[in-house]
């Protein structure tokens, strides 16, 4: 009895022991989650704050970030100061933990196993918890210098033009492996966790993210941008903790998993570029930028609003809609104002040219002169003097933009 009580009360300094001897080999994470495993059959799982999976360790641990990865990301902007559990009875505990020193996160530990889990299984994964925390801490300080390193070279290229061929010489002694990208500029200063989750939201639309802060923003390199950049960027703001300034971040709370306010980022995309023309691409984003702080978007893609149409998305949406009221209210109070606008806008994109306007609406062109006389009645304003021609295109400009 007494060899029993002594074999109990030597159990947990054991196991410590092999936790720490494991955590000094060589890939110290992977061989923790083994011995995890073998003391009590948990399977684990160990992914960066990016959800890339660093290391796994027995059946189903493949599966398990997949399974919570939404209830993952709602939490991301909390930090360290969250933890998950499912399940209390027999049938399977599963515990999902963030891993990292000081607040600051580093990882996230899935843990499950069938049956439930008792206090020794809570001491055993609290002790895994901080081994992990631990390791991940000294992996995240060994990167240090070549983030700054990497952080270094985005500022360069995107703060004066380079050459192809100086542009791929410095990705590539900086770690950063791409054949195309574009560059988004963000409105605020974003921070670890702000970083850590647009690298979770936009993991499957590039092939990775590289910041570069200044004091009135940040700017970002997509590496090999693919489809749904914009969506995956969208959803990625929405995801940010809230501020109330341009540099306060506001206190986050989650309620029923869903954020009550946006977090108030903006971004701007530049078009697609090549990487001798990345410092082109970064004016672009910081244009589309002051066209989403402008129209309240979370995010505006120059590539959308190019040329002329960039300076009409300048000013408020107020005064904008003023001017439309102003012009084309008359036409729009018409009984036929739609085909009325339509020919409209289908003349002034054609410069005038009445064959090549009719044939693009589908009509006769005398259908089309019989349309544009109310519109020259109502209005007040002819189509053969220039600048009231100008204000009539410019009106629908403005309004085909806003819609």
């Amino acid at each position: 009895m007494r060899q029993r009580r002594r074999d109990q009360a030597q159990t947990p300094t054991r196991e410590k022991s092999r936790l720490g001897h494991a955590a000094t080999r060589h890939n110290g994470v992977a061989e923790v989650l083994g011995v995890l495993y073998d003391v009590s059959g948990f399977s684990a799982v160990v992914a960066d704050p990016a959800l890339h999976i660093i290391a796994q360790h027995g059946p189903g641990a493949d599966a398990l970030l997949a399974r919570f990865v939404d209830d993952i990301v709602v939490h991301l902007p909390q930090g360290m100061r969250w933890s998950l559990s499912e399940g209390a009875g027999e049938d399977e505990f599963a515990q999902v933990s963030p891993l990292g020193t000081q607040g600051n996160l580093r990882g996230i530990m899935i843990a499950a196993r069938t049956g439930e889990a008792g206090f020794d299984d809570q001491a055993l994964l609290s002790m895994v918890v901080s081994q992990l925390s631990v390791l991940l801490e000294l992996r995240y300080s060994a990167g240090q210098q070549n983030r700054r390193r990497r952080e270094a070279v985005v500022g360069a290229l995107v703060s004066k033009p380079h050459s192809e061929v100086d542009a791929v010489f410095q990705l590539a002694r900086a770690g950063i492996e791409c054949a195309g990208a574009r560059v988004v500029r963000f409105s605020h200063r974003l921070d670890e966790t702000d970083c850590l989750i647009l690298d979770s939201s936009l993991e499957r639309a590039c092939s990775e993210l590289v910041y570069h802060a200044d004091s009135t923003g940040t700017t970002a390199l997509v590496c090999d941008p693919g489809e749904g950049l914009v969506r995956a960027l969208e959803s990625g703001l929405r995801r940010l903790p809230p501020r109330t300034g341009r540099s306060e971040r506001a206190e986050w709370s989650v309620e029923g998993g869903v954020r009550s306010a946006e977090s108030g980022v903006r971004a701007g995309l530049g078009t697609s570029t090549g990487l001798g023309s990345i410092s082109r691409c970064a004016q672009q984003a910081r244009r589309a930028l002051g066209i989403a702080e402008s129209r309240g978007l979370p995010v505006a893609e120059l590539s959308a609003v190019d040329g002329f149409r960039t300076l009409l998305a300048m000013g408020t949406t107020d005064d904008r809609a003023a001017f439309c009221a102003e012009i084309l209210e008359d036409i729009d109070s018409h009984a036929q104002s739609s085909s009325l606008l339509a020919a409209l806008r289908g003349y002034l994109r054609a410069n005038g040219n009445m064959e090549q306007a009719a044939h693009s609406l589908g009509i006769h062109r005398h259908t089309l002169r019989t349309r544009l006389a109310p519109v020259e009645q109502v209005s007040g304003r002819s189509l053969d003097v220039a600048d009231q021609r100008f204000e009539l295109w410019l009106a629908i400009e403005l309004r085909d933009l806003q819609d």
